[in-house]
């Protein structure tokens, strides 16, 4: 299951005026199930995904930030 919530965590569903917003191709209860319940499951895991579990872009964790100047 570990992998599957890491596959999620780096969809990213506006990529390409949101031409991917449905992958994978999978029943909505999936996607619930795995947003709900697999994310904070392995919650140590989808901390390095690119997008949250939405599907949305978020801050990198392991990227340290650029101070502007």
């Amino acid at each position: 299951m570990g992998q599957l919530s890491v596959m999620f965590s780096n969809v990213d569903v506006e990529f390409e005026g949101g031409l991917w917003a449905n992958w994978p191709p999978a029943p909505g209860i999936v996607k619930l199930i795995v947003r709900w319940i697999v994310f904070p499951l392995n919650s140590k895991l989808v901390k390095f995904g690119s997008c949250d579990k939405y599907g949305k872009l978020k801050p990198l964790y392991a990227v340290p930030v650029e101070e502007s100047k």
